[in-house]
């Protein structure tokens, strides 16, 4: 049997997943408002980020499109935990989520185009 985009996709998921929940147990709740550089986001911003960042898999997964700023709904608002342990229960939850939304993919769907909008207008790479 021929592996599948997503099976070969999820080989890969679970050993990046337990080292960024490393990294992310390690940030103390003192930090999480460090910065490096005024222009820098802060740690706590970074740390909620990345754990919010893996919650987007569904819906790259289940739609062929999102728009973070729709015409017609609410914009989208990044998620900023104030202590460590809100940022590892949404890192644990969303990394559940994607794990089950990638899974259930077909090779057909994973190869389609997908797009990226910001009020309505294609994102370009360009």
């Amino acid at each position: 049997m021929e592996t599948t985009v997503a099976q070969a996709f999820l080989e890969e998921f679970d050993p990046e997943m337990r080292n960024t929940r490393r990294t992310l147990e390690r940030i103390r709740d003192d930090a999480l408002g460090f910065k490096p550089h005024p222009k820098s986001m802060s740690m706590g911003q970074l740390a909620s980020h990345i754990a919010e960042m893996i919650g987007w898999a569904p819906v790259t997964a289940e739609l062929d499109e999102f728009d973070d700023d729709p015409p017609a709904g609410p914009r989208y608002e990044p998620f900023e935990a104030s202590a460590g342990a809100g940022v590892l229960e949404l890192f644990d939850h969303n990394t559940q989520d994607a794990k089950d939304a990638v899974g259930r993919v077909s090779d057909t769907a994973m190869q389609a185009p997908w797009t990226l909008l910001a009020g309505g207008d294609r994102v370009s790479p360009d």
